[in-house]
């Protein structure tokens, strides 16, 4: 059925009489308009529950994504998406009904108050909207707490956790894919988003199975490794990123993290980084203390001359702090710039006792540290602007009329959030 154009809406206000007419056309075009742009999701999310509760929560959501399911056509309602928000994945050993395996001590999903202070943090590096991706994204916390003016390509490898993420968040705006993100990266060109937010999963090139077989890059690196470094190469030139690692990937001492320090500020400037208290994903039963990392993609100008400083005079790269010797090496939070992003007491482990691990000690609840991300601004380039003879990378910007394509659709910024423009054959 063909739809009415804009002309014909000014001619049918102009001819109503009343002001009920008036206001049931104008609820008519907000809804039209409504419909066509990215829905906030964000107040089905809660902070996660602990223990037994946790099961019975996760039993609830999937005896609902079965449901759905088994009926193609059936779409959540509030009440349904909020139950199936409520999934946490099945870390700290709880069962998976559908496998009657049990979880791996190591998955764990992001609390929403986390989620929102990284995007605080985003937001105050310069993020003004555009296309993201989360290549790790359970069951889509990043995407929902992310401002309208962002437009969502989510990756789950979890059929589970991503049908929670379509169920919840699809829509104008928000696309779910549930695949290995290698499969997805394969098929994926580099340079097209404006921000990548992820908690990158983490484990031993063998946790990565016959996926790491999926795409021709970084085959033989750890799942923290692939999942940072490639996400990096989707990212466009002045793109942000914000990735959960393990504290390895930020302090770890030579071999792979240090190699993957040094491949990662090759393609971005190491804005900064949080060290999360350990507890912070406590409701997965899990004491694993965890980084928040900040990079910016180098513009196409910096690229170019860091590639012909690498051939040319290669000890310029650390002299002006493109490879920061000691971010490098694995100091940043030894160092004086990075002991104030310690949010806690850092606890070294036991080595007299079995499976202890490095905590990080603080009293802060969730709420506490998400104004503390908000508050406690990561510092300012320290590269050598000058000594590379280029511009310091600036944030991308979209303005009013701006158009992007994004799951096959294009979207239009207007006031500020992204718009699905009709069809050619609705116009």
């Amino acid at each position: 059925m063909r739809k009415a154009t804009i002309q014909e809406y000014r001619d049918r206000y102009n001819s109503l009489t009343t002001n009920e007419e008036r206001f049931a056309l104008i609820t008519e075009l907000y809804n039209l308009v409504h419909s066509r742009t990215r829905q906030t999701t964000e107040q089905f999310y809660t902070v996660g529950e602990k223990g037994a509760s946790r099961q019975k929560l996760n039993d609830r959501a999937i005896n609902l994504i079965e449901e759905f399911n088994n009926d193609p056509n059936k779409k959540p309602t509030d009440a349904e998406k909020q139950v199936l928000a409520q999934f946490s994945g099945f870390g700290g050993g709880l069962i998976d009904k559908t496998t009657g395996q049990k979880g791996s001590v190591y998955e764990y999903y992001t609390p929403k108050p986390i989620a929102e202070g990284v995007w605080d943090c985003l937001q105050g590096l310069g993020f003004s909207g555009g296309k993201i991706l989360d290549p790790s994204a359970g069951t889509g916390i990043f995407g929902a707490t992310a401002p309208l003016n962002a437009a969502v390509d989510a990756v789950e490898l979890s059929s589970l956790s991503g049908r929670v993420s379509q169920l919840v968040n699809d829509g104008p705006g928000y696309n779910t894919t549930i695949s290995n993100f290698e499969k997805v990266a394969a098929k994926t060109r580099d340079n097209v988003y404006d921000a990548v937010v992820t908690n990158v999963p983490f484990g031993a090139v063998a946790d990565r199975g016959a996926n790491r077989m999926d795409d021709s890059r970084y085959q033989d690196d750890p799942l923290e490794v692939y999942f940072i470094l490639r996400s990096l190469e989707k990212l466009k030139p002045n793109g942000l990123a914000a990735f959960i690692v393990p504290m390895r990937c930020v302090s770890g001492k030579g071999g792979k993290p240090e190699e993957l320090r040094t491949k990662a500020t090759m393609m971005a400037e190491f804005v900064g980084a949080y060290r999360l208290p350990s507890g912070t994903f406590s409701t997965a039963s899990t004491d694993t203390a965890t980084d928040v990392i900040f990079f910016r993609k180098f513009s196409d100008e910096t690229a170019e001359k860091i590639a012909e400083l690498r051939e040319q005079k290669p000890e310029l790269l650390s002299e002006a702090k493109i490879q920061w010797e000691t971010f490098i090496e694995g100091k940043y939070f030894d160092s004086y710039e990075g002991k104030k992003y310690v949010l806690s007491e850092f606890v070294a482990k036991d080595p007299t006792k079995f499976r202890d691990v490095d905590k990080v000690i603080s009293n802060a609840d969730l709420n506490d540290l998400r104004e503390i991300l908000r508050t406690r601004k990561l510092p300012k380039s320290r590269i050598n602007w000058e000594l590379l003879e280029t511009s310091e990378t600036t944030p991308i910007v979209y303005n009013e009329g701006d158009t992007i394509n994004h799951a096959g659709c294009a979207l239009v910024m207007r006031n500020g959030v992204w718009v699905q423009l009709a069809k050619k054959s609705e116009d």
